[in-house]
């Protein structure tokens, strides 16, 4: 009977572990659900699922206004985009941009003009290059979640633009500031007038900007109110019949500026209006379109002012797809820049050289230089997919240019047919 008792106090002793344990995992599950679930905006499918990628960038160093094309691609998680950060390099420091995006589905392009001399962080002549990284809606939490960096571009010599850079020490050495156009009203009581300001942006030996902006010039006071940018007294009084006298000439005021949200992209303007409502002057300041940008084009204010232009699908052959070029913006189907028949080759048994004269040997002429090229030999005992090592003009004209191939032995003999590519994509012909 004891002994029987004793075997029945193991099995509850044994139950009341299992539940003691079952209980643990429950609580232990319970805490780590609540981080997940608290901490999923940081690890969400959008953080991988996001693919925002650059295609191209320029950086205008006279007026500090980097232009960069932002495309969507495709990606794991269909996740509503609300800005992108933009981070900006330069030799020394950063500087991050948060550019809210409206509407920006998959498959669409975007273009943002960025002021590097906003936060006077950033030297606009010295950038190395620009990274984004989407804002999106968490689908967990609902609120605005940042991705990870999706896509880094780097800015060489030929995204810069130079047009004109005055060396300054002081902001005097750029020019005088001047008032521009009419004033006009800001606000009820606030009277403002635009002005071109002119900066010394970095010293030691800093370069000269100027920009465009609205300065408050005066504000009414007791009762008088602002029509026509002059202070008045409330309620003037008019007649349609002159209400250019009376009230105000419509004029259109500050700067053309761009605009792209919602689509299609344009240009416009504030525009100053009067009209005469009920015998009392009435003044309205609306923006107006000056401009709409045909499609595909886009507005950019990179080159100072607002403009309405095709931008450039890329820079540099990256940029394209397979079997593309990159020339003068745009992709192009690539074909073959030289085709013609080997001469001779040598030396005898290695055969690492070979002259044609289906190769240019004029060597003023240096846009034929094809070193690093591809180079292939379709239909002759040479299979593979070479490089052009280097690439010799003649001391006359009289003579053939040859070509070292990047092996120093081949297979290639005198009548073989060649073909000299831009890329890789020439090795797809043999």
């Amino acid at each position: 009977m004891i002994k029987n008792k004793r075997g029945l106090s193991q099995v509850v002793s044994t139950i009341l572990l299992v539940l003691l344990i079952i209980v643990a995992l429950a609580g232990i599950w319970y805490a780590v659900n609540n981080f997940i679930i608290k901490n999923s905006e940081g690890i969400s499918i959008g953080n991988i699922g996001l693919d925002v990628q650059i295609q191209s960038a320029v950086v205008n160093q006279t007026n500090g206004i980097a232009t960069v094309k932002v495309k969507r691609n495709k990606g794991v998680a269909n996740l509503s985009i609300v800005s992108l950060k933009f981070i900006v390099e330069d030799q020394k420091n950063s500087d991050i941009f948060n550019i809210p995006v409206k509407n920006f589905q998959e498959l669409a392009v975007r273009t943002f003009d960025l002021n590097l001399t906003k936060n006077s962080i950033l030297d606009p002549t010295n950038i190395l290059k620009i990274s984004v990284a989407p804002v999106y809606i968490s689908e967990t939490t609902g609120k605005d979640a940042l991705s990870p960096i999706t896509d880094t571009y780097k800015i060489g010599e030929g995204n810069k633009i130079v047009t004109e850079i005055k060396v300054c020490q002081t902001n005097s050495d750029c020019g005088t500031d001047t008032f521009i156009q009419s004033p006009f009203c800001s606000s009820s009581n606030e009277i403002s007038q635009y002005k071109d300001i002119y900066e010394c942006f970095g010293t030691p030996n800093g370069f000269c900007q100027k920009r465009t902006e609205p300065v408050i010039i005066e504000t009414c006071t007791g009762s008088d109110t602002c029509l026509g940018g002059v202070c008045q007294p409330q309620n003037v009084a008019c007649t349609p019949e002159n209400v250019s006298t009376d009230c105000g000439v419509n004029q259109y005021i500050g700067i053309p500026t761009c605009y792209s949200t919602p689509p299609p992209e344009k240009i416009i303007q504030d525009y100053d209006s009067f009209n005469c409502t009920n015998n009392i002057c009435t003044e309205t300041i609306i923006s107006k379109d000056i401009q709409i940008c045909p499609n595909p084009q886009i507005c950019s204010t990179a080159q100072g002012s607002a403009e309405c232009f095709s931008p450039l699908e890329c820079t540099t052959n990256a940029d394209c797809q397979f079997g593309e070029v990159c020339k003068n913006g745009n992709c192009t189907a690539e074909v073959a820049l030289t085709t013609g028949t080997v001469s001779s080759s040598w030396p005898p048994g290695l055969n690492e050289l070979f002259d044609s004269p289906a190769l240019p040997n004029n060597q003023s002429n240096n846009t034929v230089d094809r070193t690093g090229f591809t180079i292939v030999f379709p239909g002759s005992a040479e299979s593979r997919c070479l490089k052009i090592r280097e690439y010799t003009f003649p001391s006359s004209t009289a003579y053939n240019s040859y070509i070292r191939l990047n092996e120093t032995k081949t297979n290639i003999t005198s009548g073989d047919s060649f073909q000299i590519w831009e890329t890789s994509y020439g090795c797809t012909m043999i």
